[in-house]
């Protein structure tokens, strides 16, 4: 994933990406269609457990998660 995906579904997942951020994303995914399942794994995790834990896992716990 390129460093700008990265930034805009961050941005996107914690309700700070801007209008125009959000087509830019929209965009990546139209042109890129290989990034769309990371980006809706991604979602979904965030979606189910953005909150529930995140003060008591590291990085390397979330991200084995996503795996």
């Amino acid at each position: 994933m390129q460093e700008r995906l990265a930034i805009l579904l961050s941005r996107k997942l914690s309700g700070e990406a801007t209008t125009d951020e959000l087509n830019e994303l929209a965009d990546w995914v139209k042109n890129n269609p290989q990034d769309h399942y990371v980006i809706d794994i991604l979602h979904s995790y965030w979606s189910n457990r953005a909150f529930q834990d995140h003060l008591n896992v590291t990085d390397d716990v979330h991200f084995e998660r996503i795996l």
